[in-house]
């Protein structure tokens, strides 16, 4: 991962299996609300397969990452090119750790319908972010989005996170070598820690969606935006167990609102549109809207890793439409405007 010498790390106590984190009010604002669970070892073989480089390749000129959606409908015949052509024009291609996990959680079961093609979305990952320093070493890794509002906010991240991430990166780096079939029973199990992560961090999610609906009558998108970057202050503050003053919360608000428009106006579209149109309620994507929520906080307005911007590359429509909303088409961007940006079509 890409951090700053300067950085102080907060170490709050680690979760339970299922992402919860103690000390917390447990509610689902957060841009990584309850932490990723722990991953169980990987055979000795791979144990230091994931240590990122120090530093982005000369003459980066840009970051991007990837969300679920896109990788998924990334052809897997065009990956190789598509790295290729990316490091010729100056762009960097890091693993977001959330997307990681989503796309895990399908793989748990043979079953899931999504599986075949949750498998083949992480092999494409994989290789789309491999390093170019030392191709022994696996992913490159983007710090997940609530290590990077927390810095931005309190110049503070969570010091076990590191870890934990490196353990999601390993699982893709497995994934990708024993695709198109996981029989790996280490591989499995660490699949199905992340299914039950994800599992219940949907049903909260869900479930402070209703909490929400239930206290707050005829908002319009804005004035839910303002609640939801005050909730989320407070939030990303208990993570790292700060309390902050009633004059700091709206300060840090309006920084949320300032620096990551899109996510923000992503959930207060979702929560205007089910109070005007009940009928034509989106209750069962909610859980989708949470981790895209999650991943687009890594293309904030001023986001960037040394002197390189960061980009989301998103196959998600209500994402690239927030983005538009708030001016952030530029951070932004579909998979076929990426792929026409560096030669590809």
């Amino acid at each position: 991962m890409y951090t700053c010498p300067s950085e102080t790390r907060h170490k709050p106590d680690k979760p339970d299996i299922e992402g919860d984190t103690k000390g917390t009010n447990g509610t689902c604002w957060q841009s990584q609300e309850e932490i990723a669970p722990e991953m169980t070892q990987m055979p000795h073989h791979d144990a230091q397969v994931t240590s990122p480089p120090a530093g982005l390749p000369p003459g980066t000129k840009r970051v991007v990452t990837f969300d679920t959606n896109a990788y998924r409908n990334l052809n897997r015949n065009k990956v190789r090119d598509l790295r290729q052509r990316e490091r010729e024009a100056g762009v960097f291609a890091l693993a977001n750790p959330i997307v990681i996990q989503e796309l895990a959680a399908h793989v748990a079961d043979e079953q899931d319908k999504d599986y075949r093609h949750c498998v083949s979305a992480l092999a494409k990952l994989a290789e789309h972010t491999w390093s170019p320093h030392h191709p022994e070493t696996g992913l490159c890794l983007l710090p997940d989005s609530q290590t990077t509002v927390c810095r931005r906010l309190f110049h503070v991240i969570p010091e076990y996170k590191p870890e934990i991430i490196q353990g999601l990166a390993m699982l893709a780096r497995r994934i990708k070598e024993l695709a198109p079939t996981i029989s790996d029973p280490v591989v499995l199990l660490n699949c199905k820690l992340c299914a039950a992560f994800v599992k219940s961090q949907e049903s909260k999610f869900h479930d402070r969606i209703n909490q929400l609906l239930a206290l707050v009558h005829a908002a319009t998108v804005e004035e839910w935006v303002v609640l939801l970057a005050e909730l989320a202050a407070k939030e990303h503050a208990a993570t790292i167990r700060h309390t902050l003053l009633d004059a700091e919360v709206m300060i840090k608000a309006r920084t949320l609102m300032e620096i990551f428009p899109s996510p923000l106006r992503l959930i207060a579209t979702l929560l205007y549109n089910e109070q005007v149109n009940p009928a034509g309620s989106k209750r069962q994507s909610w859980g989708n809207f949470f981790w895209d929520y999650c991943v687009c906080f890594n293309a904030g307005v001023l986001n960037k890793i040394e002197d390189a911007p960061v980009y989301l590359v998103s196959g998600d429509r209500d994402v690239l439409k927030a983005a538009v909303e708030v001016n952030c088409a530029d951070r932004v961007v579909s998979l076929p405007e990426h792929m026409k940006s560096v030669g590809l079509n």
